[in-house]
C-alpha cells in the first residue's frame, strides 16, 4: 500500500482541515516541533484502516475543546497498483466510504472489504488494536 494523501477535519489538535498532498513512494519523514500533530496523524491513519466508523473510539478523535465536532479522515492511497480512497467519519454523522478499482462500498460493507484486501480483522469487542492486525497478518 502506498499512501498519497492525508486530510484531517475536526480531529484531536487539528479543528480545521489539514492536508498532505502528494505523498511520494518510499519513506515520507514528518519533522516537526512537539506537540504539531505528528503522532495525531499516525493516529488518524491507524483509526482509518483499523477502527469501526460506528464504534465509541470516535470519542478519542474529538477535536481539543469541541465537543460538537465530527472527527473526519480522507485517504487516497493505491493498493495493488489501484488507486484507492478510504472517507471516515466518527461520532456526528458516521460514515465509511472506499472507493477502488472502479467500486463503491459504504458502512461496513466498506470496512469488512478493506480488511479483506489488507489480511487483517477488526476486534470482536471494543476498539481495534494493532494486536488484530498483527495476528491477522501472522495468520495468512
Amino acid at each position: 500500500m502506498k499512501l498519497r494523501r492525508i486530510r484531517l477535519e475536526s480531529f484531536r489538535r487539528f479543528r480545521a482541515q489539514f492536508e498532505i498532498a502528494e505523498l511520494q513512494d518510499g519513506l515520507n519523514l514528518f519533522a516537526a516541533p512537539n506537540e504539531s500533530g505528528k503522532s495525531t496523524i499516525a493516529a488518524a491513519i491507524r483509526a482509518a484502516f483499523q477502527q469501526r466508523h460506528r464504534s465509541n473510539v470516535g470519542e478519542t478523535f474529538k477535536p481539543w475543546g469541541d465537543s460538537t465536532g465530527s472527527p473526519t479522515i480522507d485517504i487516497e492511497f493505491e493498493l495493488g497498483g489501484k488507486p484507492a480512497r478510504l472517507l471516515k467519519r466518527f461520532l456526528a454523522k458516521k460514515t465509511c466510504e472506499l472507493q477502488i478499482d472502479g467500486r463503491r462500498f459504504e458502512g461496513a460493507e466498506a470496512e469488512d472489504h478493506l480488511a479483506e484486501l489488507l489480511g487483517y480483522s477488526y476486534a470482536g469487542k471494543g476498539a481495534s488494536d494493532r494486536s488484530t492486525a498483527a495476528a491477522a497478518a501472522s495468520s495468512s
